[in-house]
């Protein structure tokens, strides 16, 4: 594989179309909303942070509860290193997809 700089190419192109559609005030927006459902701390600003807030899909399955109660039964949310396992993402996504697909 060559050596190439990261901003190299369609790659280059790709995150800045990415990046001319990421809007912080929505971002800000939807953060907000959320904590207040949930009563979180919002974490700092800026994509990556928010991003690594809602990784795991914990939040996100707790929103679903709080929208209709007991719809998650079971949220994965053991420790930090269990935590970011591909296996406990793929699975609150899926029950995130699917409650959402089903009863709504």
């Amino acid at each position: 594989m060559a050596n190439r700089p990261d901003g190299y190419g369609m790659t280059a192109e790709l995150n800045k179309k990415k990046a001319a559609k990421y809007s912080d005030e929505d971002e800000q927006l939807v953060v907000s909303w959320v904590c207040a459902m949930i009563n979180e701390t919002s974490p700092s600003p800026g994509q990556d942070n928010v991003h690594m807030w809602l990784k795991d899909g914990v939040k996100l399955c707790n929103v679903m509860n709080v929208l209709q109660p007991g719809v998650c039964k079971k949220i994965n949310s053991s420790s930090m290193a269990v935590r970011y396992n591909l296996y406990f993402l793929l699975f609150n996504l899926y029950l995130l997809l699917f409650i959402r697909f089903n009863f709504y």
